[in-house]
């Protein structure tokens, strides 16, 4: 009996008051080229099942990669809720489950695409950057294929099939005692077609000629408070790091503070406002060819679009089934787990600022002397989620509503808050970036994409080092 089979039987011998059983399996194939040459390559599968069983007010979880030991998984979960329940009484939300099967489709299935064929490939892109005088290039493929089989005692049934594909690069240019460095994560689900849309070797004639230019002809950024205008790759990462991880329910709860860290936000700030009327962000894990890409979380429950702000307000936290059940509302789907033997978190999918409909040219029309960011090349921020700082790569100045002379590393350092309060225009060049985000003890990195517009920011703080 394989392991889909004795999950279905254990949900159907199932006694306690909640029961749910979760297959996953996920492939991965890893190739990792240096400098031209390949640094390594992999091929792994990881399986097996778990268990959630809630008794006593405790919620205990147990896996297993064993098919001998997969029947006692559910007696070991709730063995393990029983010792859960002596430290507070958890609950669940009450939601509508559904029995459904999903599998995203590919046109060329990146497991049937020779070894030799994704070699070849990220050599033609590294030979572009070598031409161009990048002289020290990583290149990685990752490819994976997540399957899916959760069932509970409450109706759900959800088998889901996501094949995924990441492309990320790190590109080191160096000019005297000078160099300056690049990163660029391309992912998605689907199949080996995907990889066209991403038009690796024009990005890489572009970034190359502008990291060449900036080492020979960059001066100095400027300080104190002026206008800055950010591109995609920033502002998305903002997305991720500012709303997304803060509006985390768990996270908002404290539940990850040793962990993770903790949330400037807390549960009583839903509904005030903390930014822009022109700034809304979403996090949705249904947009079709997404890295982040789900229809249903690993509780069973439908995913649907998430508008965590809008118009500036704080609308909505991230939840699973038992931070809602605390707030008092429905899950919104946000459960996820890496591996069959992590328990499902509260976790993020695709989080995007979403696109306004301004021109990128409109939004630097419109600024006498500032900054603009297009890319980065460092950034960090607090375990808070509140104050932060980026500093660029590709960046130039403004003047006279043009884009002039290059500038080298502009520091941007501003806290969530005045950021967001400080967006003026916001333009329509939504462009994703793909990731993988990290979470949890024991740690679970899960895919997402960060995504966002160019946007204008009025009267920031700017630094430089």
């Amino acid at each position: 009996m394989d392991l889909f089979h004795i999950a279905e039987a254990l949900i159907q011998e199932a006694s306690y008051p909640y029961a749910e059983v979760r297959v996953q399996i996920n492939d991965q194939e890893f190739i990792w080229l240096r400098n031209g040459e390949l640094e390594a390559y992999g091929t792994g599968s990881m399986g097996g099942i778990s268990a959630r069983v809630l008794v006593d007010g405790g919620l205990g979880f147990a896996s297993t990669s064993s098919e001998k030991k997969a029947k006692q998984i559910m007696e070991l979960a709730a063995k393990n809720s029983r010792a859960a329940s002596r430290k507070g009484k958890v609950s669940l939300s009450e939601e509508r489950f559904e029995r459904a099967e999903f599998r995203v489709p590919t046109v060329r299935d990146p497991w049937d695409v020779p070894t030799e064929e994704k070699i070849e490939l990220l050599k033609s892109i590294d030979s572009i950057a070598r031409e161009e005088g990048i002289v020290a290039r990583s290149i990685m493929m990752n490819i994976s294929k997540e399957i899916t089989y959760f069932l509970n005692n409450e109706g759900a049934s959800v088998r889901g099939e996501i094949p995924r594909i990441s492309i990320s690069m790190m590109l080191t240019h160096v000019s005297g005692q000078n160099s300056t460095q690049e990163f660029e994560s391309k992912g998605g689900s689907g199949g080996f077609e995907i990889i066209n849309s991403w038009r690796l070797e024009d990005f890489m004639k572009e970034i190359s000629k502008s990291m060449k230019e900036r080492l020979e002809k960059g001066v100095p950024a400027p300080k104190g408070k002026m206008d800055v205008v950010i591109g995609p790759p920033i502002s998305g990462l903002v997305a991720h790091e500012s709303t997304g991880h803060p509006y985390e329910a768990d996270r908002v709860l404290g539940r990850e503070a040793a962990q993770a860290g903790e949330s400037f936000v807390t549960r009583d700030m839903l509904g005030t406002r903390i930014g822009s009327e022109l700034v809304s962000v979403a996090d949705d894990p249904t947009i079709e060819g997404s890295y982040g890409f789900y229809l249903y979380d690993f509780e069973g429950v439908k995913a649907r679009r998430r508008i965590l702000m809008k118009n500036g307000i704080i609308n909505e936290f991230l939840h699973n089934r038992e931070t809602a059940s605390i707030f008092g509302i429905k899950s919104n789907g946000a459960a996820r787990a890496s591996d069959f033997n992590r328990e499902p978190i509260v976790r993020m999918s695709n989080t995007f600022i979403m696109p306004g409909d301004s021109r990128v040219d409109e939004l630097i029309e419109d600024v006498s002397e500032g900054v603009y960011i297009k890319r980065f090349m460092e950034w960090n921020i607090d375990d808070r989620r509140y104050n932060q700082r980026y500093v660029g790569s590709e960046a130039y100045m403004i003047r006279g509503g043009r884009i002039a002379e290059i500038v080298l590393k502009p520091v941007l350092e501003v806290t969530t808050p005045s950021f967001y309060s400080s967006v003026d225009g916001v333009g329509k060049d939504l462009e994703f970036q793909a990731a993988t985000c990290g979470k949890g003890d024991p740690a679970q990195g899960v895919p997402v994409w960060t995504g966002g517009p160019t946007i204008r920011l009025r009267g920031v703080g700017l630094g430089g080092i």
